[in-house]
This record gives C-alpha cells, sequence and structure tokens, in this order.
C-alpha cells in the first residue's frame, strides 16, 4: 500500500528511478543496480536470511544494509568526513531518515570521548515501513570483537505500546549482532555442518551489550516493529571496528583476520 507522507514521496523517487535507470535508488542519493550474477554467502543463501534477484532480502534484508551503510562509511572516510555528519548531508531531503539518524547520535553521545580502546559505529535503515538508526560502541581485543552498546532510535509512525517496541529493537540488535558476529552455514559433501545452536550460537547474555531504544514521536501511517532492529547492528559494528581498528569488514560474519 501506499503511505502518506515522506514514505510515499520516497516511493515515487525510487519508482521513477527504477523507471529510468534499472536502479534501485536510496535515499543517500547512491543506487542498487539488479544483477542476476549476484551471489550471498553461505548464511544468507539459506531459508532464513533469502536473497531475491535485486540483492534485497526478502526477510530483514541485513545484505543490502550491510554493503550500503559499509560504503557510505568508507566514502565518509575517503572524504575525510565525520561519519554521522557526512550521513547528515546526504539526508537534508529525507527527514524521518535524517530524526532517527540523529536521535541516535545524540542519545549515544556522539563525538563525546569514550574509555581507551572503544569506537563508534552509525547506520540508517529503512525497512517495512519504519526507520531506524543505531550507533553501536566496540572495542577488538586480539582479534575478537566486542559490542559494549547499541543506541537505536526508530521512527514507525502511530505506535500504541512503546514496551513492545523496545522488546522488538532490543532481540532485532541481538538477532543482527549475533548474525553479523557468529553465524554461518557451512557444507562438507553437501552435508550441512551446523545442526544446532552449539555449532549456529546466538549471542548469550554475558555476550549481550547495552541496548537502548529512542522513539521518534510521529503521526505518520504505522509501520512494523518485528524486524527493522535488525538491518542497522551488522554496518554500525563494521563501522565501530574500523573506527577502532582502521580495518574495514566486507563480509559476514566478522572476522578480523579477513578486515582489510
Amino acid at each position: 500500500m501506499q503511505g502518506g507522507g515522506d514514505l510515499g514521496r520516497d516511493r515515487q523517487m525510487r519508482r521513477r528511478a527504477v523507471r529510468k535507470t534499472g536502479r534501485k535508488a536510496t535515499p543517500h542519493g547512491t543506487s542498487m543496480r539488479r544483477s542476476p550474477s549476484l551471489r550471498a554467502d553461505p548464511l544468507h543463501e539459506a531459508a532464513l536470511f533469502v536473497i531475491s534477484p535485486d540483492g534485497q532480502l526478502d526477510e530483514v534484508r541485513l545484505q543490502a544494509a550491510f554493503a550500503l551503510e559499509s560504503f557510505i562509511d568508507e566514502l565518509a572516510a575517503l572524504g575525510h568526513k565525520d561519519p554521522y555528519e557526512f550521513r547528515r548531508g546526504l539526508l537534508t531531503k529525507h527527514p524521518r531518515h535524517l530524526a532517527v539518524l540523529e536521535l541516535a547520535a545524540q542519545k549515544a553521545g556522539w563525538g563525546k570521548p569514550l574509555p581507551k580502546g572503544r569506537a563508534r559505529g552509525i547506520a540508517v535503515h529503512f525497512a517495512f515501513e519504519s526507520y531506524n538508526a543505531q550507533v553501536a560502541e566496540v572495542s577488538v581485543t586480539d582479534g575478537k570483537i566486542r559490542v559494549h552498546r547499541i543506541v537505536s532510535a526508530v521512527d514507525c509512525g502511530r505506535y500504541v505500546n512503546p514496551g513492545i517496541i523496545a522488546a522488538q529493537l532490543e532481540g532485532g540488535a541481538i538477532f543482527g549482532a549475533s548474525a553479523a558476529l557468529y553465524q554461518e552455514l557451512t557444507f562438507e559433501k553437501g552435508r550441512l555442518q551446523q545442526t544446532n545452536f552449539h555449532t549456529f550460537p546466538v549471542m548469550r547474555m554475558n555476550e549481550c551489550p547495552e541496548i537502548e531504544t529512542h522513539i521518534v514521536e510521529s503521526n505518520a501511517k504505522s509501520g512494523g516493529i518485528g524486524e527493522p532492529g535488525v538491518p542497522c547492528t551488522a554496518p554500525a559494528i563494521a563501522n565501530a571496528v574500523f573506527a577502532a581498528t582502521g580495518k574495514r569488514i566486507r563480509k559476514l560474519p566478522m572476522r578480523m583476520t579477513e578486515a582489510v
């Protein structure tokens, strides 16, 4: 269905771009081209994360958000720009993206000093009719990534129960962090090697970061809240890893031995 306000304008803009160029336009001003040869790593070819022909995930669009927001961060670094301010400059015509981005950065204390060895990364994404931005605070010790804090801001339009929103976004962040840091599917002689949670791990309580949720008040049409908290987590963590180490993560799950 066609949404109102910014959502409707965003969709009209993207449809026009697809008709003209065959690409999907993003709010940053970049585009996503259809690629029949595109392949995901085994995790994202599994039934849990099924990638569609245009590079978007049928479910949480984790792969697209990771690629796009990592790329935007690399552009900021090449231009010697602050990643947050760089995104702000690109999103001036997209007020709902901008609102969640600014709220997440403000609540995370973007620009303020952190304990030695820690760094922040940021990402923003639109999925399931809702807008989400996250700031991740991480450290890297002996090649191991530890996520200490995630600050999440969401605009899901009109809502009823803020507690449910917080619960869904917290679970989404844990789900996204688990996929980003640990989860993969591998095959040997045609047989899947991962059989249960002991070989396909989900982040445990002692590994979970502190997670904060902040809601942008909006009278727009209600959007989804079950999965919009997932896509931003991986790029926010990866961008924080770059801020901490100067090395880029370009493959999931994240391994510092594969960083460049």
